[in-house]
């Protein structure tokens, strides 16, 4: 005799080759519709939780700073971009909540150099990371007409 697969979110019966045992379900499956449903107001619920980790993690792996030593950096520079003065936790409305400052580093040798808000940060980018480029766009800007 056959068992009847149910979905654990809508009790609805689901065929075999879209039963998936999930981790969360211990061993009972979702349909589409509920497996949608429960990632979206799991993740809604740990959030906060999941962006720390993303940062933390990211933080060591990209840069090898640990969030005290970025907080020390925050610190020193006053809670501010190192160029423009905009403070940490500044809101971005693209992303829909508040951004901490980017990491500024050294493409070549790695070294992390400061804090900077995502706007300096992409200009320095897009200056190639060259002084003297940035020193010609300074002069243009002081003795275009």
């Amino acid at each position: 005799m056959q068992t009847t697969i149910t979905c654990y979110g809508c009790q609805l019966p689901l065929s075999e080759e879209h039963f998936t045992p999930g981790i969360w379900t211990r061993g009972r499956g979702r349909c589409q519709p509920c497996a949608k449903k429960f990632s979206a107001a799991h993740y809604a619920a740990n959030r906060e939780k999941y962006l720390e980790r993303m940062r933390v993690n990211g933080l060591l792996r990209r840069f090898g700073l640990t969030p005290q030593r970025y907080d020390e950096i925050l610190a020193a520079q006053d809670g501010k971009c190192a160029i423009c003065g905009t403070t940490e936790g500044w809101f971005h409305p693209g992303a829909g909540r508040k951004k901490r400052l980017s990491v500024d580093h050294c493409h070549a040798g790695g070294q992390v150099r400061g804090l900077l808000c995502d706007l300096c940060n992409m200009g320095i980018g897009r200056f190639k990371h060259d002084p003297d480029l940035l020193r010609a766009a300074i002069d243009y800007l002081e003795n275009s007409p």
